[in-house]
């Protein structure tokens, strides 16, 4: 039997700086989390994890192009509707 639990994780209306600082501050936890792997990994068996090389370009280019959108709404001067949710199911 699956069982699946969804949390939300953001949820609201944020001004271009505070949707910023929130995805960006999420973003950078991640490469953080990617280049540790990468460097115990390196460390361990000497040659790079790819997973973890791929998943780290992936949000370096996520994080850049989630840096570009809030500057089009800040220069607007628009507020963002920011809604995202964590899914956690069990393996198969």
């Amino acid at each position: 039997m699956k069982k699946e639990r969804q949390f939300k994780l953001i949820a609201g209306v944020f001004t271009p700086s505070d949707a910023k600082e929130i995805l960006i501050s999420l973003i950078d936890e991640k490469i953080r989390f990617h280049n540790l792997k990468i460097l115990s990994h390196q460390e361990k068996y000497d040659v790079d994890d790819s997973d973890h090389v791929k998943r780290l370009n992936q949000l370096i280019k996520t994080k850049s192009q989630i840096q570009k959108l809030i500057e089009t709404f800040e220069k607007k001067n628009k507020s963002l509707v920011i809604n995202s949710s964590i899914l956690i199911d069990a393996a198969e």
